[in-house]
């Protein structure tokens, strides 16, 4: 199910992007 891990990994990029910004502010 590659499609899924793409998807997972997506997220988990998203998460970490949220993580940063939040921190940064």
């Amino acid at each position: 199910v590659p499609q899924l891990l793409l998807v997972l990994m997506m997220a988990k990029a998203t998460d970490m992007k949220s993580m940063v910004l939040a921190i940064i502010r």
